[in-house]
């Protein structure tokens, strides 16, 4: 069973420097904000730190009052079975239905019966679609 979501995630602008993704994650915690999802990557001097919260407008506008550019970007995730080839199966209905994917990112605790996976694509409707019924 694989549910799906519209949802948003905000992308943070960052300089690559030792202690930024600590600064953000402090910000948004002390707001007692929750994280759903995070992913982040550096080249070179810059970097770039998507994440998920359970409040993406207040955490955005605490990010941008420290100086942050942040903007939101949507997507989808799915909550999947945590078990060998769900990720598979749903990776293939997607790409049978002829949908691009560029960005996948998730993490799987393997004591939890489900994991969420966060996707992008051009056509978020159509995955969304593929996975309601």
């Amino acid at each position: 069973m694989v549910s799906a979501a519209l949802d948003k995630q905000l992308l943070i602008n960052v300089n690559n420097q030792v202690g930024v993704l600590a600064h953000l994650m402090e910000v948004i915690s002390l707001a007692d904000i929750n994280m759903v999802a995070i992913c982040g990557y550096a080249v070179a001097n810059q970097g770039i730190v998507m994440i998920v919260t359970e409040d993406n407008e207040k955490a955005k506008q605490l990010l941008i009052g420290k100086g942050y550019q942040v903007r939101e970007e949507e997507i989808v995730v799915l909550t999947v079975k945590n078990k060998p080839g769900a990720l598979q199966s749903l990776t293939k209905k997607i790409a049978d239905a002829g949908i691009d994917v560029t960005l996948v990112y998730g993490s799987v605790d393997k004591n939890l019966p489900t994991t969420r996976i966060v996707l992008l694509s051009q056509y978020n409707n159509a995955i969304l679609k593929a996975f309601t019924i």
